[in-house]
C-alpha cells in the first residue's frame, strides 16, 4: 500500500472521530482528489489530538492542491503557535478558495477593527458569524477565537 493512499476503513475511523465538514470526501475539483482528501482528514485527525506537527505536515501536502479546508486548518495551526500573521495569511487564502468560515470570520475582524470592538465582546462576535452551522464543525470556534484575541 502506498503510504499516502489512506483505506477506507482508516479514513472512516478519522471521519467518525473528529466528524464531517464541508470539505471531507474525494468528490473535490482539487488534483488527485483521493490522496487530497486523505491528507486533509489525517491533518484532521491529528489537530483533534493536538498534534499540530503531524497536521502541518499533512495539510500542508493537502493544501499543495488547492484544498480550502486544509488552507483553514493550517491556520489554526499557526494561531495555536502564535504565529498571528501566518494565520491571517492562511485564512485569507481559504476565503479564496471558497471557504465559507474563513469568509464570515474575516469579515467579522474587519468590522471589529471598525468599530473598535476587542476583547470578549469581539470573541463573541466572531463566534456568532459562524451561524448555526460551520462549514468546519470540528474546528471554526477555535479558529475564531484565537484569531479575535489577535485584533
Amino acid at each position: 500500500m502506498d503510504e499516502q493512499h489512506v483505506p477506507d476503513v482508516a479514513l472512516a475511523m478519522v471521519w467518525v472521530s473528529v466528524g464531517w465538514d464541508r470539505w471531507d470526501g474525494s468528490k473535490g475539483p482539487w488534483p488527485d482528489p483521493e490522496r487530497t482528501a486523505s491528507w486533509y482528514s489525517l491533518g484532521g485527525r491529528a489537530l483533534a489530538r493536538r498534534d499540530d506537527v503531524t497536521a502541518l505536515m499533512w495539510l500542508t501536502r493537502s493544501v499543495r492542491n488547492r484544498h480550502p479546508g486544509a488552507c483553514f486548518r493550517l491556520a489554526l495551526v499557526k494561531l495555536r503557535a502564535d504565529d498571528d500573521q501566518t494565520a491571517h495569511q492562511w485564512l485569507i487564502r481559504a476565503k479564496a478558495f471558497g471557504h465559507g468560515d474563513a469568509l464570515r470570520i474575516l469579515t467579522e475582524a474587519r468590522a471589529c477593527l471598525v468599530d473598535g470592538t476587542f476583547g470578549s465582546a469581539a470573541e463573541e462576535r466572531l463566534l456568532d458569524a459562524l451561524g448555526d452551522v460551520p462549514e468546519d464543525p470540528a474546528f471554526a470556534a477555535e479558529v475564531a477565537l484565537l484569531f479575535a484575541r489577535t485584533l
